[in-house]
């Protein structure tokens, strides 16, 4: 359960192309040696896309920067589709 303060910070769903200096620069020095997969928030899209975040927060914004997007029409092999290998096993 969040804290009253998490209540009322914004929050924000951003492609990580698009982040401004000091986002950025936030992301970085949060996720500059890599991320573990637990640090992965996954949800899908009203359209049924898959889509892959990471979580960097200011003191007033939560910013939910988007790694990658996977659509059950691309072609994309959606990670969730994966078996604990971390390999393909083609049945939905």
């Amino acid at each position: 359960m969040g804290t009253k303060a998490n209540l009322n910070l914004k929050k924000i769903i951003i492609d990580h192309k698009k982040l401004d200096p000091t986002v950025r620069a936030l992301f970085t020095a949060k996720f500059g040696d890599g991320f573990d997969d637990d640090e992965i928030i996954n949800f899908r899209t009203a359209n049924g896309e898959l889509v892959e975040c990471l979580e960097v927060r200011t003191e007033d914004t939560i910013y939910l920067v988007k790694m990658g997007k996977y659509s059950p029409t691309s072609g994309n092999v959606d990670p969730l589709d994966q078996d604990e290998d971390n390999q393909y096993d083609g049945d939905d």
